[in-house]
């Protein structure tokens, strides 16, 4: 008994060219024209030398663990005191800062 391999999927209708809204360039997505991310977290921190709060939120799955443990390491190296705390049960906080400090107050 021989199988082949189902026929692949017709090719889809070409689309319209892009708005403005979704051209990818070198700075950047744009939204309405403007960059979507115009500074870095870096910059920004910079940028704000009294800043004392930052929190991150959205939805799942768009990186605000990783953000929140990317940002508390750059300021932390950069001679800021950080508090990184995460009310995510999942232990992807640990997996970024490459230790265990899951459940507790854990000094990195």
């Amino acid at each position: 008994m021989s199988t082949t391999a189902p026929p692949p999927p017709p090719a889809a209708a070409p689309t319209a060219e892009p708005s403005a809204a979704a051209v990818a360039t070198p700075a950047g997505r744009l939204v309405d024209g403007r960059p979507l991310v115009e500074t870095s977290m870096a910059r920004y921190a910079e940028e704000h030398p009294g800043l004392r709060y930052t929190f991150f939120g959205g939805k799942g799955g768009v990186g605000k663990t990783v953000m929140a443990a990317m940002t508390a390491v750059h300021l932390a190296r950069s001679g800021r005191r950080v508090l990184l705390a995460s009310t995510n049960p999942v232990h992807s906080l640990s997996g970024c800062l490459g230790q265990d400090c899951f459940g507790r107050e854990t000094p990195v």
